[in-house]
């Protein structure tokens, strides 16, 4: 399984860490926001919800997420598109 870690943090530790990642040195997986009001304007109620359904569960088709959070397809996929920068669903 994958951890991914959500963080916010002020641009000079993520800028340390993408420096670091170029040279070469692991770093994880992160969704870095630059504050905390930032992660908690994207990352709304709905949206955790999605993230807490799928932990664990692998790679899924939106429609199957839809039927897991029992929203509509139209909801999810623009949650979708908000954490990718997409204009498709």
């Amino acid at each position: 399984m994958r951890t991914v870690k959500i963080v916010a943090e002020p641009r000079e530790a993520f800028d340390s860490r993408f420096v670091s990642a170029l040279k070469g040195n692991a770093q994880g997986e992160f969704i870095s926001f630059e504050s905390a009001a930032a992660l908690l304007e994207t990352l709304t109620p709905d949206r955790w919800e999605i993230l807490t359904m799928l932990a664990g569960r692998g790679a899924m088709l939106v429609v199957d997420v839809q039927e897991l959070v029992g929203r509509s397809l139209k909801e999810v996929c623009a949650d979708f598109q908000v954490a990718r920068g997409a204009r498709h669903c």
